[in-house]
């Protein structure tokens, strides 16, 4: 059976604008769905957008508490074959500019956010990734972990620096008149994995070793 094919220039799906969308079931007797489309939008759309799809299966769950702002543009690609539904794949490429991330819970953002993000089924991870955290840049790395039974699935690993007055300003730190100067800094987030047996909870580490202060 012939190819069936669709395509649509532009739509409007949840705040984005999606462009060049194209549709195709190479066999109309074996369907799979295979979807190619580019979108622009803001971050806050593309995660009210990811919050409603597979991609937050990856990140354990946690778009609905995660903060952000800027402008953002995405690459889907999806297959969903239609007889074997679990064995659905997609995966997208995601851009960020000059936007912003804050987790609930954690009085600091990460600011002016440029850069891209790689999300599939099985992988997670990021390309030139950066912006500002604790009133200084800092370089971001995103990973899945290897185990799949991994109490937390996703890492965020950022190393940069910050000063006093950034954690006086940024975290409400009661450091005035007490300490002063700059540290590096490792923070990382752990994303629960929700497969595991026991998933574990949300975590935001900060870890330094003061040298500097």
């Amino acid at each position: 059976v012939a190819a069936d094919r669709s395509r649509a220039h532009q739509a409007d799906v949840v705040g984005n604008t999606i462009e060049n969308a194209q549709v195709v079931i190479p066999d109309l007797r074996n369907p799979v769905i295979e979807i190619d489309a580019f979108a622009t939008g803001t971050l806050e759309s593309l995660r009210s957008f990811g919050a409603a799809s597979p991609i937050n299966e990856v990140l354990g769950g946690q778009l609905t508490n995660v903060e952000v702002g800027g402008e953002a543009s995405i690459d889907l690609s999806i297959s969903f074959p239609v007889k074997d539904k679990l064995n659905y794949d997609f995966s997208g490429r995601i851009r960020s500019s000059d936007g912003s991330v804050r987790v609930g819970g954690f009085a600091a953002p990460i600011t002016e956010l440029n850069g891209i993000v790689l999300v599939a089924r099985d992988s997670i991870s990021a390309e030139s990734l950066f912006g500002r955290f604790l009133g200084n840049p800092v370089d971001i790395e995103l990973a899945r972990t290897d185990d799949p039974m991994s109490p937390h699935s996703v890492l965020l690993d950022a190393s940069g620096s910050t000063t006093v007055e950034a954690l006086i300003d940024e975290l409400g730190l009661p450091l005035a008149e007490v300490a002063s100067g700059r540290m590096e800094y490792h923070a990382n987030i752990r994303f629960p994995n929700t497969l595991a047996e026991t998933p574990g909870v949300m975590q935001i580490n900060v870890e330094s070793e003061m040298q500097g202060f």
